[in-house]
């Protein structure tokens, strides 16, 4: 048994190296041992008795002749007195019997060169180079090169020549008589030739090879031969599958072999098949192995007299055992004896039969190799659907049902490019052996459309067919003719666009009837005498390639959608609930939720009763019949929530979307719709979970990595950061996707990632070049950089944005419509206060800004203390403190609950001698523990005059405990003695002294003057 796995070279062993030659040479073991025998007992003083070996094509000549060059250089007898010569397989290079012999010659130098004989193989190849510069007696100076290097070497040589026919066509009849005598007296030169035809030279008593070759007829194997072959190359191969098969299912061997009619090629082509079981793909092989034979074949049949090859084609239509009165019948031109002539010749040939015949003592004749009669009937006629489930009847025997319904499957899945009319036929014919309806179904779909595409439905022999597939067939049919004269007529009107719009309509979720009325009367009868305005083609382009863009995004995201679109647009399936035609898809297409999605899609049609044939009691007819499914039953729960959730009863189709991920964990669309509808109804945490288990599931699904990108990245769940992978991973799907896309240029905005943020937003003007909000986020993306003239840019975007978004707000009515033009007028001002921010001249400009943005939306809070603490610095100049009090009434007035607004508020208060109102601003900030941030006011009521009243104020409400520190160095401040500290623990001490310093810095006045004051 062969330890590594064993090359075959099907039509060219030559090619194989020694040892896998001879592991690879498993038949004609008994005409090898008889050509050994006859040279061995050949004396050596005798002119050689020499062979010629006849066979087809594919009998194994090339392989026998190869096998007994390597047999006779090993054999211990024959090894030491021949060397075998091997040529190329065809010598197309003859011209002459000069020319052979110089081919000779070039064979002898391989030989001795393989032998490791340098010195010979030199004087050769310079004997044979003045050989080729002659042209006087080349034909005896060649064949000396020979004589000579045979005496030098003392052996004889066996010349292996392949395809001999075609040298001896090239030579002339004195070189044929030539070569005749010269091969009958030299003793050193023995012919083994090998011919695919018998020569008439042979027969004929006047031509020079008249019983001159002792001939040796290959013959196809028969049973038990093939059974022997196979072992073999089994056993070779280590194939232990195909060893037990060979030795237990005899009948499959037996198929094989009438199969192949005997001929080892052919039988070593569909070993493939054996060995490769239910897990191979016969039907492709099978066509792969005839398309391979076909130059094979083709070339045998054409070298066959005209007459003959009429008796051939006759016989191969014919296909069972045929007499030769039979054959005249059908050949009215030729007589019986005519045809019995021809049938003689044929069966001479090895290409006919003789076949045992009921009723009569007459000979019947068939095809002897049925393969070919198979690939005869699969080229040359229309009619074989009937011929052909014959050759599955082969496979049904070859096979059991499940291996039958594994290859009905693997043609299921096949999209043919070519040959569509036998991939009918061979899918119409599986489709008569499978036991699965829906594969049925699907089979019996997949051969109509091939018939449509090729244009041969309306012709094609559709006997015994179901009335189901002869309505699917005239629908895809009409869909495919109706398509090319809306094209045709379409190029007036629409030009380009007319596929677009053809598209657009065809695959309407409509029934087919209304979607056929819509696109017959879509262009009147005379519009070849129109011209639709370019502004009507501008406004149907615009809502169609809107329409169409969404349908593309879900052919890629969700297959199920796309390819309901199709089987639409095709006519395959009469409407969405069309569910036996679904379920042959799903099946096809290998989609288990396809059904799901055609009843989800026809809900909204039957509900508003825009399409008769779509009614609610079909709709719920369809519930019904899909139920009957078992693995559809998850399904049914999904639109059954569906429903529900149309009705706005949330609860209760959230509570059916959880049935169906309890009867089926893995059904990806029950998880989705829960994503869905927790996400529409605020509750992130349940939204997140279901779209996480999504992505567990399909971790490329579109709709999930949008829904938890877009989740994480809003402000209600603030986790930006984490969006961005979900985002660009979302928009590699949909790059025209635009909420997706802002959502992530404001992700990147919030990670400070500046040229991420910028390149989304340049991405986003340019494919929404009116839209207000990109201008936006693209200045708010450049606002922070250095160069000058990309904040003046930023600048000038900001001023158009902010006024388009304030325009449309002023139109706005609804709350849908409002808040995403309020957070980004809110985004535009936090834009105009960071541009102003540059300048500190203006300051309340920049101030202005970030409140304006703080009034449309919530403002981030480093974004809100960074305006309060320039406002806090701004009142500590006299000449700012008339803005300071307005801005921070504005800021206390626009966030009443922000302690650092009511310190900022108060501090101004208290400059401006209103201690009062101060007093009442701050009192509630004063509640918390914010001593850092009551610096402020603190400091400004030492320096109005009010430090005994601040005193009051934290003793009061309880901040002398809460802010003991800061109470401590207000004490000691009234004194006018940091030493006045030593009074309290030192841990309060020490923060004590570092707040006294801060509160009598630059501005506050001298500890004296504090004192004074107190």
């Amino acid at each position: 048994m062969g330890s590594t796995p064993l090359p075959i070279r099907i039509y060219n062993p030559a090619l194989l190296k020694k040892d896998d030659l001879i592991r690879g040479f498993v038949a004609r073991q008994g005409t090898l041992e008889r050509l050994l025998d006859d040279l061995r007992r050949e004396p050596e003083e005798t002119t050689p008795q020499h062979h010629l070996i006849v066979g087809q094509r594919g009998f194994g000549k090339t392989m026998l002749l190869r096998r007994l060059g390597f047999a006779v250089e090993d054999d211990p007898v024959l090894g030491p007195h021949w060397m075998p010569l091997v040529f190329p397989e065809e010598q197309y290079n003859v011209g002459s019997l000069g020319d052979f012999w110089l081919n000779c010659a070039d064979a002898l130098s391989d030989a001795l060169d393989r032998g490791g004989n340098k010195d010979l193989v030199e004087k050769v190849d310079r004997n044979v180079a003045l050989v080729q510069r002659s042209t006087e007696d080349r034909t005896d100076r060649a064949l000396e090169i020979l004589i000579e290097a045979a005496q030098e070497i003392g052996k004889r040589f066996l010349l292996l020549v392949d395809n001999i026919d075609l040298v001896l066509d090239r030579l002339k009849p004195d070189d044929q008589w030539a070569f005749r005598r010269t091969i009958s007296e030299q003793k050193s030169l023995h012919f083994v030739g090998a011919s695919s035809r018998v020569l008439e030279s042979l027969y004929e008593y006047n031509q020079p090879f008249y019983e001159f070759f002792q001939i040796i007829e290959l013959k196809g194997l028969d049973e038990d031969e093939t059974v022997q072959t196979l072992q073999r190359l089994a056993a070779e191969s280590g194939d232990t599958r195909a060893q037990d098969l060979v030795a237990s299912q005899r009948a499959r061997i037996r198929s094989l072999h009438v199969l192949t009619g005997g001929n080892p090629r052919t039988l070593l082509l569909l070993y493939r098949l054996l060995s490769q079981g239910p897990e191979g793909d016969v039907q492709h092989d099978l066509e792969s192995l005839l398309d391979e034979y076909t130059p094979l074949y083709k070339a045998r049949f054409e070298d066959l007299p005209a007459q003959l090859q009429q008796v051939v084609d006759a016989m191969a239509i014919h296909w069972d055992p045929i007499t030769a009165g039979m054959l005249a019948e059908r050949l009215t031109h030729m007589s019986v004896n005519l045809v019995s002539a021809q049938l003689k010749r044929l069966e001479d040939f090895g290409v006919v039969e003789k076949t045992p015949w009921y009723g009569e003592k007459k000979a019947a004749f068939q095809l002897s190799e049925r393969l070919f009669n198979i690939w005869y009937l699969m080229r040359s006629s229309r009619r074989v659907r009937q011929r052909l489930v014959w050759l599955i009847r082969f496979l049904e025997t070859w096979f059991d049902q499940a291996e039958i319904e594994a290859q009905a499957r693997r043609l299921l899945v096949r999209v043919p490019t070519a040959q569509q009319e036998r991939f009918a036929d061979l899918a119409f014919a599986f489709a008569q052996l499978t036991d699965n309806e829906r594969v049925r179904r699907g089979l019996e779909t997949q051969a109509v459309r091939a018939l449509v595409e090729c244009g041969l439905f309306k012709g094609a022999d559709l006997t015994g067919a179901s009335q189901e597939v002869l309505n699917k067939g005239e629908r895809m049919a009409r869909m495919r003719e109706l398509k090319a004269v809306f094209l045709a007529k379409g190029k007036v009107a629409l030009a380009d666009n007319a596929e677009a719009v053809w598209s657009f309509f065809a695959r309407m979720p409509w029934s087919f009837g209304k979607r056929i009325t819509l696109l017959e009367s879509f262009f009147s009868d005379d519009l070849d005498q129109q011209q639709a305005s370019p502004e009507m083609v501008t406004e149907v382009m615009t809502k169609v390639s809107e329409i169409n863009r969404r349908r593309n995004v879900s052919t890629k995201t969700l297959p199920e959608v796309g390819c309901l679109h199709s089987l639409l647009e095709s006519g395959e399936i009469e409407g969405l609930l069309d569910l036996d035609g679904v379920l042959a898809a799903a099946e096809t297409h290998n989609l288990q939720a396809l059904p799901y999605h055609a009843v989800s899609m026809a809900i909204p049609i039957a509900t508003n009763g825009s399409d008769d044939a779509v009614s609610e009691q079909t709709l719920q007819n369809a519930l019904e019949r899909l139920d009957r499914e078992p693995d559809q039953r998850a399904a049914v729960l999904c639109a059954k929530g569906d429903l529900k959730a149309g009705n706005g009863d949330v609860e209760g189709a959230l509570k059916l979307y959880r049935s169906a991920t309890e009867r089926t964990p893995d059904f990806l669309d029950a998880w989705r719709n829960i994503g869905t509808l927790a996400e529409d109804c605020g509750d992130w945490e349940v939204a997140e979970r279901a779209w996480r288990k999504t992505l567990e599931l399909a971790p490329d699904d579109w709709t999930a990595t949008r829904g938890l990108g877009l989740l994480l990245g809003c402000t209600a769940v603030g986790r930006p950061i984490e969006s961005i992978e979900y985002l660009v991973r979302a928009l590699q799907l949909d790059p025209e996707d635009g909420i997706c896309r802002g959502r992530l240029a404001l992700s990147y905005l919030s990670a400070g990632r500046w040229l991420d943020a910028e390149a989304a937003c340049r991405r986003g003007l340019e494919l929404h070049s009116e839209d207000a909000g990109w201008r936006v986020l693209l200045a708010l993306s450049l606002v922070r950089s250095e160069d000058e003239s990309r904040r003046i840019e930023a600048d000038g975007l900001l001023t158009l944005g902010i006024a388009a978004l304030r325009e449309q707000l002023a139109s706005a009515n609804t709350r849908e419509e409002i808040e995403p033009l309020m957070a980004l007028m809110s985004v535009g001002w936090i834009g105009k206060g960071m541009l102003l921010d540059l300048d500190s001249a203006r300051w309340q400009e920049s101030v202005t800004a970030f409140l304006n943005a703080r009034e449309f939306d919530v403002v981030d809070d480093s974004i809100f203390a960074g305006t309060i603490a320039k406002v806090a610095d701004a009142m500590e100049d006299s000449g700012s403190l008339d803005e300071a009090l307005a801005l921070s009434a504005r800021a206390h007035k626009l966030i009443p609950d922000s302690a650092d607004a009511r310190f900022v508020y108060a501090a101004c208060l208290a400059l401006s001698d209103n201690w009062g109102d101060a007093r009442r601003v701050v009192e509630p900030a004063l509640e918390g523990d914010k001593q850092d941030q009551a610096l402020t006011f603190f400091r400004s009521a030492i320096k109005s005059g009010h430090l005994n009243d601040a005193i009051q104020l934290m003793e009061r409400t309880d901040a002398s405990e809460r802010m003991r520190p800061l109470y401590c160095a207000l004490l000691a401040i009234r004194e006018g003695k940091v030493e006045y500290l030593r009074r309290f623990a030192p841990e309060v001490a020490g923060v004590a002294e570092e707040i006294m310093k801060k509160l009598t810095s630059a501005g506050t006045g001298s500890n004296d003057d504090m004192k004074a004051q107190g």
